[in-house]
């Protein structure tokens, strides 16, 4: 069960610290990396409240610190350390008043793993986050971090505004799959309509019952708002045979997709292609663990308005694996991958791209040249050989 703490801060002044780490080399892999894995969400209310998440494996003891840094050099020393908090539990969860923050500074959630002496920094833009009235709820009144929940559960929906009615809209058709990095950036169909819109009761709770995207916003300013996946549990795992057969795209050929979702589709044939593709049952379960890990964490970092497999970074990790580098440079994400057997050392780009359904959305930056490593990559994978060596 996870513990959850809060803590609630008002930044009255700025304390001077100094800084020994220069925010754009600071490698981010380590929280990529299976085992130690390290899930965050944020949301920015229009009374001033930032609220931070994070989720992180029991074995690790955190420091978390909000720093600002200065924007003309953030090799400088840091000039703010707002907050500070020693957690050891599995989820935590801060809320702050941001209205004393100095824009001219440049705002990283400073994370320090003490078990194994690591750190990195995730970027704030508090710029750039988009102001909502609007939160989820639990029935103690406690704030519920939404990048994706589960069917089958309730929460209740608070408005900043009480007087202002409110509208939820549900998409449930899937949205586009990452194309592989040497082709085009996926394109999700403009004006799709929902298949449900029903106002909102704020004095209920509101049971989640089918999946899909959920986007709930004032019905008179519907661009303005917040949204979350709802998934089967036990999301971001898959265990039903249609939702495990729809994440194999990746490495699958158009005729055994066509096999996959095929209405005759049960385990013994679900087996049956994955055997074919590796050759002996050894190198198929080694191919189908390694996969379906990368699926899992994909969808449990990356999970955007669609499931995390289906973006950019979900894609890339499935097939590359954990980068081994993650740093920042001017705004983007950088992955690295040093060579392996299955190919040479390689680097992608990611663009932040918000969008009106997820703040958290970024797009590769694809280019023909990842061409060989991704088939090379996805070859061995299918024959059950996925060691990035």
């Amino acid at each position: 069960m996870k513990n959850i703490l809060f803590i609630s801060l008002f930044l009255l002044s700025a304390v001077p610290v100094i800084s020994q780490y220069d925010v754009n080399r600071a490698d981010m892999a380590h929280y990529l990396q299976p085992g130690s894995e390290l899930s965050f969400q944020y949301t920015l209310l229009s009374d001033g409240r930032f609220m931070f998440s994070y989720e992180y494996p029991a074995l690790s003891v955190l420091e978390v610190e909000l720093a600002g840094y200065d924007e003309k050099s953030l090799k400088k020393p840091a000039t703010l350390n707002l907050l500070k908090s020693f957690c050891s539990d599995l989820d935590c969860r801060i809320i702050l008043n941001s209205d004393t923050l100095n824009q001219e500074l440049t705002y990283f959630i400073v994370v320090s793993d003490i078990t194994i002496d690591d750190k990195f920094f995730i970027p704030i833009s508090f710029s750039e986050i988009p102001l909502t009235g609007i939160m989820l709820t639990n029935a103690f009144d406690e704030w519920v971090p939404g990048r994706y929940l589960t069917t089958n559960s309730e929460i209740y929906v608070r408005n900043l505004n009480e007087e202002e009615e409110l509208e939820l809209s549900i998409f449930a058709l899937p949205f586009a799959i990452a194309d592989p990095p040497s082709g085009i950036r996926p394109i999700d169909k403009k004006g799709i309509k929902p298949e449900v819109v029903i106002p909102i009761d704020q004095t209920q709770a509101l049971f989640l019952e089918h999946a899909g995207l959920y986007r709930i916003y004032p019905k008179d300013r519907p661009e303005e708002g917040i949204s979350f996946r709802v998934e089967q549990a036990p999301y971001p795992q898959y265990n039903r045979l249609e939702d495990l057969a729809n994440a194999m795209v990746y490495l699958t050929t158009q005729d055994e997709q066509k096999s996959l979702m095929s209405n005759e589709i049960n385990k013994a044939s679900f087996d049956k292609i994955w055997l074919e593709m590796a050759g002996t049952e050894e190198n198929a379960r080694a191919a189908i663990r390694f996969y379906f890990r990368g699926i899992s964490i994909s969808n449990q970092l990356f999970t955007t308005y669609k499931e995390g497999w289906r973006t950019d970074k979900g894609m890339i990790y499935t097939i590359f694996g954990a980068p081994d580098h993650v740093l920042l440079s001017k705004g983007n994400e950088v992955w690295e991958y040093e060579k392996t057997n299955n190919h040479e050392e390689l680097s992608f780009t990611f663009s932040a791209m918000p969008t009106i359904f997820s703040q958290y959305h970024s797009i590769l930056q694809r280019e023909q040249k990842y061409a060989f490593s991704w088939n090379r990559t996805v070859d061995r994978l299918r024959r059950g050989t996925p060691n990035h060596e």
